[in-house]
């Protein structure tokens, strides 16, 4: 895992709220262009992007960031809830 990601987490943590704009900065166009391939909106991929962030941010104090593949990284967080609520809004739209 990138070192600075990890000082940027640890932060976070700690009390810098500051610090997690580096962790949105790094990941934003990922996790967009992963909820875009689901919903097929720039608009709808971004405000799911934002969302997954602010989830994350709640959730970062509980965050286990090393995976057993040695892949871990802060972005599985906002990723998996991106993906996640792609899904289900891709799926209301079908409705």
């Amino acid at each position: 895992m990138d070192p600075l990601e990890l000082r940027a987490i640890d932060s976070v943590k700690n009390g810098r709220t500051e610090a997690y704009d580096y962790l949105v900065a790094k990941y934003m166009k990922r996790v967009v262009s992963i909820s875009w391939g689901l919903v097929r909106n720039a608009h709808d991929a971004e405000d799911l992007a934002q969302e997954a962030f602010v989830k994350a941010y709640a959730t970062i104090g509980r965050s286990r960031p090393v995976s057993r593949l040695g892949r871990g990284s802060f972005v599985s967080s906002p990723t998996s809830r991106s993906t996640s609520s792609s899904t289900g809004a891709a799926s209301a739209r079908r409705s």
